[in-house]
């Protein structure tokens, strides 16, 4: 853990655009199942991007691509 008088939200994530739908496909293909996506009309939104710009003030950056992190998450979520 650092040792840092840093306080408030911070947002964890590459800073880089990240497709939903892809992360959804890619969740399914994991988890062997075919789920149909569906997307409702928020704001248009298929896409997001992380402000990390307080965690990379405080030397913070990924190390890890979120196919690696959604297949560290479903191997603990199966044990």
């Amino acid at each position: 853990m650092w040792k840092t008088k840093a306080q408030g939200v911070f947002n964890i994530g590459s800073g880089k655009k990240t497709n939903i739908k892809k992360i959804a496909n890619l969740l399914n293909k994991k988890l062997n199942k075919s789920h149909k996506i569906l997307f409702n009309d928020y704001k248009n939104s298929t896409s997001l991007v992380s402000n990390n710009i307080k965690l990379r003030r405080l030397g913070w950056k990924p190390k890890k691509k979120i196919n690696k992190i959604l297949e560290d998450y479903l191997n603990k979520r199966n044990g």
